[in-house]
């Protein structure tokens, strides 16, 4: 079965993106970082007319900002520690590494 497509004001496009403001959203829609809006008025020489969004196309863009969060927090593979070449240690994060002066240097501040 089709979904059906319906539009949502820019206010709804503000609401449903967390609060952005209506020239935020604009401005993201001229450089193309925001769904296209549909036209539904010509509108006068001074203002535009009224526009709307697909609301599903604003639901995507909203699940790929989540998908590039996501992303980023992916979890980064265990390392061999640096001293495994030398037949010792354990696998750690890389990121959970610190130099040991800081590490002896916050134990001595205690």
């Amino acid at each position: 079965m089709e979904e059906q497509q319906s539009l949502g004001s820019l206010k709804w496009a503000s609401d449903e993106t967390g609060g952005l403001s209506s020239r935020h959203i604009m401005r993201m829609v001229d450089e193309g970082k925001f769904p296209q809006p549909v036209r539904l008025t010509e509108g006068s020489e001074r203002r535009g007319g009224r526009i709307a969004f697909v609301k599903s196309e604003v639901r995507a863009w909203i699940t790929a900002r989540i998908a590039e969060r996501d992303a980023r927090r992916a979890p980064t593979p265990l390392a061999p520690h640096p001293s495994a070449a030398l037949g010792g240690g354990s696998a750690q994060r890389a990121d959970d590494r610190r130099p040991r002066r800081r590490v002896a240097a916050a134990q001595a501040g205690r």
